[in-house]
């Protein structure tokens, strides 16, 4: 019988210097960070008046977690929702507030299983501001998202189809973190959560030319 290879992590982490890469402001620092925490506090009331809960995740909840601000050049606020019925909701209720919505709704096909997330976009002048509603999904001990890894992340035999996966007590009850006079629900413990996702060294800041480089819980395949 032959023993099926145990799938693992990315480790080929490929860092670079945000100075040679960008010669103008990026991200956040484009549209003016105080524009962004007041659209991070509009869509926290709008959810709250839809009495709809979320919890902050990946560069947002990092951000906030470790620096007590937002990561000036993060070019999106991660917003992660438990349940995919709520998706449908949000958007019926918070288009109105926003300049263009995306959904990607998968429902057969080669994408049949691939996350289902929302983005509600905002225009300053030529910039863009998108809010990512991501539905994180359970199954056995685990939490887990899917995600497809596009053209740009050229990993062998991935079929560009890739998963990040936390273990599920991580969800099973969230902790607030208060930034600009607002509470906010992270996952708990949230050191744990933000250890399993950019390794053990997440305290010290670093820049990758991809998110899918810095995510040491992402594997191979959907679930």
């Amino acid at each position: 019988m032959v023993k099926k290879k145990q799938q693992q992590p990315i480790k080929d982490l490929k860092m670079i210097d945000l100075n040679k890469l960008y010669s103008a402001p990026v991200g956040f620092s484009r549209i003016g960070i105080d524009n962004v925490i007041e659209e991070l506090i509009k869509f926290k009331h709008r959810m709250s008046e839809i009495d709809e809960a979320f919890f902050l995740t990946g560069g947002t909840c990092l951000g906030i977690i470790r620096d007590g601000c937002l990561i000036e050049h993060d070019s999106d606020l991660d917003i992660g929702i438990m349940n995919e019925e709520s998706l449908y909701m949000i958007k019926k209720k918070l288009s109105k507030y926003y300049d263009e919505v995306e959904m990607a709704d998968y429902t057969k096909g080669l994408n049949k299983y691939n996350g289902k997330r929302l983005w509600f976009k905002k225009y300053f002048g030529k910039w863009i501001l998108p809010i990512e509603v991501m539905v994180h999904y359970t199954k056995n001990n685990y939490v887990f998202w899917n995600r497809g890894m596009g053209e740009s992340f050229k990993k062998k035999d991935w079929n560009r189809k890739g998963r990040c996966v936390w273990n599920k007590k991580l969800f099973d009850k969230f902790e607030k973190v208060r930034f600009a006079g607002e509470y906010f629900n992270v996952p708990s413990p949230v050191n744990e959560f933000l250890a399993t996702l950019y390794g053990v060294s997440w305290k010290i800041p670093k820049v990758y030319k991809d998110w899918r480089y810095h995510c040491h819980n992402l594997h191979q395949g959907w679930w």
